[in-house]
């Protein structure tokens, strides 16, 4: 347990004049210490940047500053840039608790309980750049409440209870690079939800309920470098979904219900590195299904059951490949030739696949680099 905020009890912000950061966090406080909560008090924390009152037991941050008309908590800190929130039992947040800080540009309000946002709750954070909302109990949000937040640039909603997304909820966050939205309740994306998000480089939706991706989801994201689609329940992929992810290097599409990969699907991905299809019911691959994929580094394709035969051209355009993973398939037979195009691999896992029997020492010839084989 901390006692910092103790020094003093009565009038504890003599010492904090020129105080810059303040950490109460773990200090078993189940509300915030009133003496921060004063008008007086507040003034003296005039140089203060970052707050972190994390790991406590704070259950609200509602009722209104001694000495003020405003209900804000933190209203007055107007040097303030980080404050910190999380793992608290926060449920309701007053939309005024924010107001007047004017600087303020990291928010964390991440494990609480909180359920429901006033859409007003940030609309006076100009500075704001990044806002974690992640592991509450969040089930709606209103399209509103990020519209003010124009220099946002990471915005957290992972792991909350969100069945649907407002198209309008993310269109006024121009300067936003990472959108993490894993661990919802997602079934539908409305095609428009993403358009204006152009400087986007990473977007989290795995672990939704995604059934199908309209094409038009991703047109707009031109600057997008990774992708999480994994833990849904797509089928198939419409084959332009990606066409416009030119700057895309990280691809994650496993533990989805995909059999049907179509042979244009990835040909935009020029500058792909990483691409993960296991765990899904792939029959098989086209020789045509990773053409253009020239910077293709890893490819994992295990945990396919329902895949039973690989195309002899199957990685004849994936010069740098360096890991290919084919355990767990239901592949009975893999000819010499198959890896001969490969001249950059290192490891190959064909383990756990009971269906192949016998396996022809020719199949290995040509790959100068290997030196990992998991055969078992």
């Amino acid at each position: 347990m901390k006692y910092l905020f103790h020094l003093n009890p009565q009038k504890p912000y003599r010492i904090f004049g020129t105080l810059k950061n303040l950490d109460l966090s773990e200090s078993e406080m189940t509300r915030v210490p009133e003496w921060m909560l004063d008008m007086k008090s507040i003034r003296k924390f005039k140089y203060i940047k970052k707050i972190d009152l994390s790991s406590n037991q704070i259950r609200e941050i509602t009722f209104p500053v001694k000495g003020s008309t405003q209900a804000g908590y933190f209203s007055g800190l107007l040097e303030l840039e980080i404050l910190n929130l999380s793992a608290n039992r926060i449920k309701v947040i007053d939309p005024k608790t924010f107001e007047n800080l004017p600087k303020l540009q990291v928010l964390n309000l991440s494990i609480n309980k909180i359920e429901v946002i006033d859409p007003k709750t940030f609309e006076n954070l100009p500075k704001l750049q990044v806002l974690n909302l992640s592991i509450n109990k969040i089930e709606v949000i209103d399209p509103k409440t990020f519209e003010t937040l124009s220099e946002l640039v990471m915005l957290n909603l992972g792991e909350n209870k969100i069945e649907v997304i407002n198209p309008k909820t993310f269109e006024n966050l121009p300067k936003l690079q990472a959108l993490l939205f894993g661990w919802n309740k997602i079934k539908v994306i409305d095609p428009k939800t993403f358009e204006n998000l152009s400087e986007l480089h990473t977007l989290y939706l795995m672990n939704n309920k995604i059934e199908v991706i309209n094409p038009k989801t991703f047109e707009n994201l031109s600057k997008l470098q990774v992708l999480w689609l994994s833990g849904n329940e797509i089928e198939v992929i419409d084959p332009k979904t990606f066409e416009n992810l030119s700057k895309l290097k990280r691809l994650y599409l496993y533990g989805n219900k995909i059999f049907l990969i179509y042979p244009e699907t990835f040909e935009n991905l020029s500058e792909l590195r990483k691409l993960f299809l296991d765990a899904n019911n792939i029959e098989r691959i086209d020789p045509e299904t990773f053409k253009n994929l020239q910077e293709l580094r890893q490819l994992n394709l295990s945990n396919n059951p329902d895949l039973i035969t690989l195309n002899l051209k199957a990685f004849n355009d994936l010069p740098e490949l360096t890991y290919l993973y084919l355990s767990k398939t239901g592949i009975t037979e893999i000819k010499p030739g198959t890896f001969e195009k490969l001249p950059k691999l290192r490891t190959l896992d064909l383990s756990g696949n009971p269906n192949l029997k016998q396996l022809n020492p020719k199949v290995f010839s040509n790959l100068p680099e290997l030196e990992n084989i998991v055969i078992k």
